[in-house]
């Protein structure tokens, strides 16, 4: 009888074990990490590099995510994120000037980078500005883009009808500012080939918007999200920005670590390490700035520059943007 009893109840702790089992493996199916694709800009660069690093040291697995990272199609990555190929990417704020307009289904979640740091890099050493009368720019053709490199010429002094808009072609910045036959100025961002100039010792001169009129201080990069995503999956959304933010943070207080984690994610990029340390060094100090955290949009910046583009009758803006329009600081993590 004693015997039945043990047999009984041995039948029943393997009986609670077995279905204990199957409610944790239950348990695991319904906590698989949550899929976010994350549409990119451009290909990987010291931009992404908190994206990177949140992927590398598991702080996305940490907040139950499984993050991808994909090239953008022909349409950019608003139009991307806007219809659903991602849930967020990166996207620039002189790209989102006909969002409101376009009806385009995406909101900008966080700043990569607190200050404008882009401009116009000049071949050779120049005084000012005005001495780009009569020479070559190297434009992208965007509306956006134009607008702003002509306003911000003319304030500069220079006679922007003498200045010959030509495609944009450059594919090596050394080789091009190497080339007298090349062109004299392009659009360019101080941690990428401004950093490459410096590094080679090719004479250049850089002139940073931001420094000479406050207006042209807007974001760029910036995060954005999927609209429908954010209503349906706020916890998600603010679990991505806070891993997000933490690679951020390590990689400005260890850039050259950062830099290694991007690097081996993006083998290609290892062809030029010295530029992507560098680079690092450069924008460790830009991320955050003087922003009381990473990520954090001011309003009155963001509705200016839009202010400005309509006030500069851009092309294809069909009137004002709405202030407050097309971001917000809701998903960020709580500033420490």
């Amino acid at each position: 009888m004693k015997l039945k009893k043990i047999v009984c109840m041995l039948l029943i702790v393997a009986l609670i074990a077995s279905i204990a089992s199957v409610l944790v493996a239950c348990k695991d199916d319904e906590g698989d990490p949550a899929k976010i694709t994350f549409v990119l800009d451009w290909a990987p660069n010291t931009n992404h590099v908190g994206l990177y690093v949140a992927k590398h040291l598991g702080y996305y697995a940490e907040e139950g995510l499984d993050v991808t990272f994909v090239q953008p199609g022909t349409t950019g990555c608003s139009a991307d994120v806007s219809t659903g190929v991602g849930q967020f990417g990166i996207d620039f704020q002189e790209q989102m000037i006909y969002n409101e307009q376009n009806k385009v289904n995406v909101t900008a979640v966080a700043a990569v980078i607190q200050h404008n740091t882009s401009g116009i890099l000049v071949k050779g050493e120049v005084d000012s500005l005005a001495d780009l009368n009569g020479k070559k720019y190297a434009t992208w053709g965007l509306a956006g883009e134009e607008a702003i490199v002509r306003h911000y010429l003319a304030e500069s002094g220079v006679n922007v009808d003498s200045v010959e808009f030509v495609p944009n072609t450059v594919q090596n910045i050394v080789a091009e500012f190497q080339n007298p036959a090349g062109v004299d100025c392009l659009w360019s961002y101080a941690g990428w080939d401004v950093t490459k100039l410096r590094i080679e010792n090719i004479t250049h001169t850089f002139f940073r918007m931001s420094d000479d009129i406050p207006v042209l201080d807007y974001y760029t990069p910036v995060i954005i999200a999927n609209n429908d995503y954010l209503k349906n999956n706020a916890e998600s959304a603010r679990k991505f920005l806070k891993a997000t933010a933490k690679g951020y943070q390590y990689a400005i207080a260890n850039p050259r670590s950062a830099a290694d984690m991007l690097m081996e994610q993006n083998p290609e990029l290892k062809v030029d390490p010295e530029l992507i340390y560098a680079s690092m060094e450069m924008l460790k100090g830009e991320y955050q700035a003087d922003a009381p955290q990473w990520g954090y949009i001011y309003q009155a910046r963001w509705d200016a520059f839009f202010d400005l583009m309509w006030e500069l009758r851009t092309a294809g803006m069909n009137g004002p943007v709405t202030d407050g329009y097309g971001f917000s600081n809701a998903f960020l993590p709580a500033a420490e």
